[in-house]
């Protein structure tokens, strides 16, 4: 079919709109097919990634928040209610009825909450512990407590191996002294430990004169589903527990089950006070999704705030907890900053999705520029020659975008969001827009040329127009980017606007790449004009005719350039919060305390394990404020080794390094520091800073009544395992000038990245008995494993890995849509004895400027965003620290991304060189 005939059976009255449509197709297969399945194979992965990756990032979020809540324990997704007596206001008891309907009454009075079946919550009876009286028949070298327990849905918990349910009490008589039997049932374990089978009888409690109670065992049972809730919240009923006190001997807990019928008899019988009654009503987190956890986290702590609570049936108090509350306010604080840096990363790719699609589309038109110039010649109009090329492109882009909406919401069935849809929407636009557009703009000059008006007068008209194009790009540009500086981010929700910064700052940065390339190529195409080889003249000078489709392929790799970049700030960032914060909750790569004293002999000893590099002890007493009642936990250094220790470190190394220089620069000799007139240099939190910056601040240390005379010389950040011992709030100084009053050390910070840990372990053993050894790289092991940031590098590297692949299509499409006059050129020169080593070297000439210069854009604008944006993040959730984590330029991470753009420009531009080198010789026979 030729094109006249083609155009007219497309406008031919006769035919339906779905015959027009049918012979567009017809005309377009027959001229572009490869390239019209490739617009339908594009829409179909560009929507496929414009809808999949919002739905990707809700799903990823929701798999953590199931993660999460799973490793924090089978307690963790209940609300416990706890009542602190085992009878009722007045003395009456609890009855087995009375646990059931005060569970029911709870149940109304938590409305809107996930709560499971019924039958599945569990309350408990417990009473305070009492000590076996003449111990156990297996305890011999420690005494033994017990707490008597009735928990419902035992039977469903546990089976017996041996006996079976307790029973009643019993009494008996003899010699005017009543002995009361109560049965219980207890745990293999309890039973190995205390050394009890069926039918042992251990005298219990508080005995009187007349009367003695007895323990007499009915069963011993196997725990089932010991890691479920009904035994992880007293893991003591099931499994003994060894107390030891600081001050004290040793003694083990264990629990004891009673049948619902002695319930009372807990309190009567026993005649003690104390013990407590629980109910735990599971909630139903099984189809939890990441959405439906950020509202539970705003409606579960309304609901438990109301602690103290008065049931109106029976009238009683009772507070409610759940752990879960917890959990989903640090899974909502780190699933807002991922929301915003996914929000970016998908509408930055979506950008770059719709510009590969715009130059396929501009690729189609020059596809179709023969057929079109034809019909134009014809008399038909641009908008007649844009409504054809509309209509041929309406099935590709129908078939490619039902195709990728399915896939999309097939492979992410737990996702969906607004976000998706949105940009699937404007992936689909930028499509339908642009060929109109595009064909329109493309046929423009040919009409022009008709007209005869191509006169100066009309170049320099079309220079204006370009001049406000860009002007009107970059104010909207800078429009965008001001909103940001005022509104900022909103935190865990996706204003669009807003996200397109990335993509706001790249369209400057590619029309000054574009305005900036060609004229700074004209000086080196200068020089090789003197040169007698072509080669380098013919490549510089066909790269400064920079065409009308150098804009989009700029914009396109200028953005992907950036979020390369960008993802590795951010990546780079998180893992320095990480590190900071394990410093700040163990304070060293190792942390060593005991409750008594640190010799020396046992520092040097610890100093000299195979990798320890630095120590620094640490002495923990109590000051009072003068003139004021509050007191205050101080921290005793040697602030040269404090220094040495948090060296390097973010946050803690500024705050010792001050302490350091403060005491360094003291004037005169120690005995004269500490005087109104040199006075102490500490480290002190905020709030006790703003007290203590008066001039003559005094604090009395340890209350020996020396008063010390203090200047704050920074604020200290609490280091999470020595606020244990000194409290939440401590201050830090220099332990010389307490003299023979500074506290002994009980903290030993340990610093060095490859100390050994067992060698460690191993000397704390033999110079310190009882002290406790906490490493930092499990806290930070722990933090870089979080389940949240975990999928979010993995969002990272997949959506670098898809900019990388959609940089690899623009490259290509690039070339394909120069293809023609560049194999013509090649096939010209080639007649002339041009080799095909010099071809392969005009064409990286012609590419190479382009290329470095959209480097260097990419790099500027990676360089931009990290101040312009990196405020508006807030990465302290990935920590689970109240410090902020800058986003810093990351030289690294943009040479990587630099050097990985060149890389895949230069085999993208080799392989393009080779084809365009064998087709020479037919393209100079068919002329184009």
């Amino acid at each position: 079919m030729s094109a006249g005939a083609a155009h007219r059976a497309t406008q031919s009255p006769g035919l339906r709109p779905a015959g027009r449509l049918v012979a567009s197709w017809r005309l377009l297969a027959g001229t572009a097919t490869s390239v019209t399945a490739g617009l339908g194979l594009l829409m179909l992965a560009c929507v496929l990634v414009a809808m999949a990756g919002p739905r990707a990032a809700e799903e990823m979020q929701t798999n953590a928040l199931r993660t999460e809540i799973a490793r924090a324990g089978a307690t963790t997704s209940t609300i416990e209610a706890t009542y602190g007596e085992i009878s009722f206001p007045g003395g009456s008891l609890l009855s087995d009825k009375n646990l059931t309907e005060i569970g029911s009454e709870l149940r109304l009075a938590l409305p809107g909450l996930p709560l499971a079946r019924q039958r599945t919550d569990l309350a408990a009876v417990t009473s305070s512990f009492l000590p076996l009286v003449d111990g156990a028949p297996g305890l011999q070298q420690a005494p033994a407590q017990l707490e008597l327990v009735y928990a419902t849905r035992l039977s469903e918990n546990a089976r017996f191996a041996a006996g079976g349910p307790p029973g009643v009490v019993t009494r008996a008589v003899v010699k005017s002294k009543t002995y009361y039997f109560l049965p219980v049932a207890v745990t293999s374990a309890v039973a190995k430990r205390y050394g009890l089978s069926v039918g042992t009888e251990v005298p219990f409690g508080v005995s009187g004169g007349n009367f003695s109670v007895q323990l007499r065992v009915a069963g011993i049972m196997r725990p089932i589903r010991p890691a479920g809730p009904f035994w992880d919240y007293d893991p003591t009923q099931g499994t003994p527990d060894l107390v030891t006190p600081l001050n004290g001997a040793p003694y083990w807990q264990a629990g004891a089950f009673v049948s619902k019928a002695e319930i009372g008899k807990i309190t009567s019988l026993l005649a003690v006070s104390g013990g407590s009654t629980r109910w735990v009503l599971p909630l139903n987190d099984a189809r939890l999704t990441a959405t439906q956890g950020k509202a539970l986290a705003t409606s579960l702590p309304l609901a438990l705030g109301q602690d103290g609570n008065n049931l109106q049936d029976p009238p009683i108090a009772i507070a409610l907890f759940s752990p879960l509350s917890r959990v989903l306010q640090t899974f909502v604080q780190q699933a807002n900053a991922v929301t915003t840096l996914l929000a970016l990363l998908s509408v930055s790719l979506t950008a770059i999705c719709a510009t590969v699609l715009l130059l396929t589309v501009w690729l189609l038109s020059e596809q179709r520029r023969e057929e079109f110039t034809t019909l134009q010649a014809r008399g038909a109009s641009r908008r007649q020659l844009a409504w054809v090329a509309s209509r041929a492109c309406l099935p590709p882009v129908a078939v490619g975008t039902i195709i990728g909406l399915a896939t999309a919401i097939a492979v992410t069935p737990g996702g969906g969001n607004a976000l998706s849809w949105w940009l699937s929407a404007l992936t689909v636009a930028s499509v339908l827009a642009g060929v109109p557009l595009i064909t329109t703009f493309r046929f423009r000059a040919a009409a022009v040329r008709s007209r005869r008006q191509r006169s100066r007068t009309a170049a320099r008209s079309r220079g204006s127009r370009r001049l406000v194009v860009e002007g009107t790009l970059v104010l909207v540009a800078a429009g965008g980017i001001l909103t940001l500086r005022s509104q900022g981010l909103s935190p865990g929700s996706v204003d669009l606007y807003p996200s397109l910064t990335p993509v706001l700052i790249a369209i400057p940065v590619a029309l000054v790449v574009l305005r900036s390339y060609p004229p700074l190529t004209r000086p080196v195409l200068q020089l090789t004009g003197r040169r007698r080889g072509m080669t380098a003249f013919v490549g510089l000078a066909r790269a400064v005719r920079a065409g009308a489709t150098s804009a989009l392929p700029v914009f396109a790799l200028v953005l992907a350039l950036t979020l390369v970049a960008f993802a590795g700030m951010v990546r780079a960032a998180v893992q320095r919060g990480d590190v900071a914060a394990s410093f700040q909750q163990v304070g060293g790569d190792a942390l060593i305390q005991t409750s008594g004293t640190i010799s020396l002999s046992a520092q040097r000893s610890l100093a000299r394990v195979p990798g320890v590099q630095r120590t620094a002890a640490v002495g923990v007493v109590s000051a009072t404020y003068t003139n004021l009642s509050s007191t205050v936990g101080v921290v005793a250094v040697d602030p040269a080794q404090y220094a040495a220790v948090f060296a390097g470190v973010p946050g803690l190394a500024d705050q010792a390094r001050s302490l350091a220089a403060a005491a360094a620069a003291r004037p005169g000799g120690q005995a004269r520091i500490g005087s109104a007139a040199f006075p102490v240099p500490i480290l002190a939190p905020a709030p006790i800073a703003a007290k203590l910056q008066r001039p003559g601040s005094i604090i009395d240390v340890g209350g020996g009544g020396q008063p010390v005379h203090v200047r704050v010389v920074g604020q200290v950040m609490p280091v999470a395992d020595i606020a244990e011992q000194a409290g939440q709030e401590y201050i830090v100084l220099p332990a010389a000038v307490l003299g023979s009053d500074a506290p002994a050390a009980s903290i030993l910070l340990v610093r060095g990245a490859s100390v050994s840990q067992g060698a460690l372990t191993r000397a704390v053993a033999k110079n310190m008995q009882g002290a406790a050894l906490t490493f930092r790289a499990p806290v930070l092991a722990q933090l870089l494993d979080a389940p949240l940031q975990h999928s979010a590098y993995t969002a990272f590297a997949l959506g670098s890995g898809e900019a990388a692949v959609l940089s690899l299509l623009v490259l290509l499409i690039t070339l394909v849509i120069g293809a023609r006059p560049r194999e013509l050129t090649l096939a010209r020169l080639a007649t002339m004895g041009m080799s095909a080593g010099q071809g392969r070297s005009v064409v990286m000439l012609e590419a190479l400027p382009q290329i470095l210069a959209t480097v260097a854009g990419g790099v500027a604008c990676a360089a931009a965003l990290a101040p312009l944006i990196g405020p508006e993040l807030d990465l302290s959730g990935f920590t689970g620290t109240a410090a902020s984590v800058p986003v810093q330029i990351e030289p690294s991470y943009l040479v990587g991304a630099c050097a990985g753009l060149l890389l895949l420009a230069i085999l993208t531009l080799t392989v393009q060189t080779r084809i365009a080198i064998r087709g020479t010789a037919s393209a100079l026979r068919i002329g184009d």
